[in-house]
């Protein structure tokens, strides 16, 4: 199938569930991280709608430079202008006027890119949402920050967003960036009465994430597409929720048009997995080689349970649509292809 038409079947599927049309016409929005797999298919929806409805929206799109060739107008259209630049020293035209920000841009949260590259976290986390944020203030917009689930301590329950508080650190030294940055984003909110949404994602899986992204859900289904059998190397006890990434554009259209001033966790607490048994659902749907599981050998490797709460997030009215077998059902098919 081709999957230019599973993407716009999909979109469909998501303004049938929230259509953000009225909201977002005639809005200029500025974007960073516009090229992680994950912001980017939001983006590409954002592209979409806009052709499709005629909607007059234009876009500003940061990328660090020389991270990607820098795309022509015939790929997205004239309504979006790429801006290769350093996110702490962004300078718009003063008769340019912002609706919304949304902050997405920091490094992926890989163990060896943590261990060479601190500052490379630090930067766009702390350092530019204080900068972008100044912007936000002056234009009086909206500003929407991308956080990380991984600003929670470690624990054996669905995760509530008032968790955070109960220490000061998160799961690494990626999550503690992030965490500093929602902190900056909790000062402008109350210093500066800004409209400020933070969101923190759990575990969002969709297409066109690298297969070397080192995600095991990610890791299983390129095995189980490469014709080979999946390997676990622990017990595979730990507690993983996974959701699809269109649902996850659901709830940031939520978020955006329907969201207070506060953090919300984003999710799919109704597909909850140990990774095990995500690994044996993947090899089934996939008519896999079978799954090989390790134990893990320093017997120091902890059960923990990293699934959200979402009670704030569905009192927007947001529910996900796609379940487990459908998610992996569809990154299957992408991968084939």
């Amino acid at each position: 199938m081709d999957q230019t038409l599973c993407r716009t079947e999909e979109y469909k599927e998501i303004i049938s569930t929230i259509n953000p049309c009225a909201y977002l016409c005639g809005k200029r929005i500025l974007c960073t991280g516009g090229t992680g797999f994950l912001f980017r298919y939001f983006l590409e929806f954002l592209f979409w709608l806009n052709r499709q409805y005629h909607l007059e929206m234009s876009f500003l799109v940061t990328c660090r430079k020389s991270s990607i060739k820098i795309p022509d107008d015939k790929t997205y259209g004239s309504d979006v202008t790429w801006l290769e630049c350093d996110l702490a020293n962004i300078v718009l035209d003063p008769q340019s006027h912002v609706d919304i920000i949304i902050h997405a841009a920091s490094p992926a949260n890989k163990n060896e890119l943590l261990k060479t590259d601190t500052y490379g976290v630090i930067h766009p986390n702390v350092i530019a949402t204080q900068h972008l944020l100044e912007i936000a203030k002056l234009a009086r917009a909206q500003f929407l920050y991308i956080s990380s689930g991984e600003v929670y301590p470690k624990m054996l329950e669905p995760i509530a967003e008032d968790a955070v508080l109960k220490s000061h650190l998160g799961r690494n030294y990626y999550g503690t960036c992030k965490r500093m940055g929602e902190l900056i984003c909790e000062h402008y909110i109350t210093a500066c009465s800004l409209n400020v949404q933070i969101v923190r994602p759990f575990s969002i899986f969709g297409p066109g994430e690298s297969r070397n992204s080192g995600r095991y859900f990610v890791e299983f289904i390129s095995r189980v597409a490469s014709h080979q059998p999946i390997e676990l190397q622990s017990d595979g006890s730990q507690i993983r929720s996974h959701c699809y990434v269109s649902d996850f554009v659901t709830a940031l259209l939520h978020i955006l048009l329907y969201g207070e001033s506060t953090a919300y966790n984003v999710g799919n607490d109704d597909s909850i997995l140990i990774i095990k048994a995500c690994a044996e659902r993947i090899n089934s749907l996939g008519a896999g080689l079978g799954v090989i599981c390790h134990k893990p050998t320093d017997g120091n490797l902890l059960e923990d349970c990293y699934i959200p709460d979402t009670t704030k997030l569905r009192m927007l009215g947001w529910h996900p649509v796609v379940g487990i077998d459908d998610c992996i059902i569809r990154l299957l098919r992408s991968y084939k292809e």
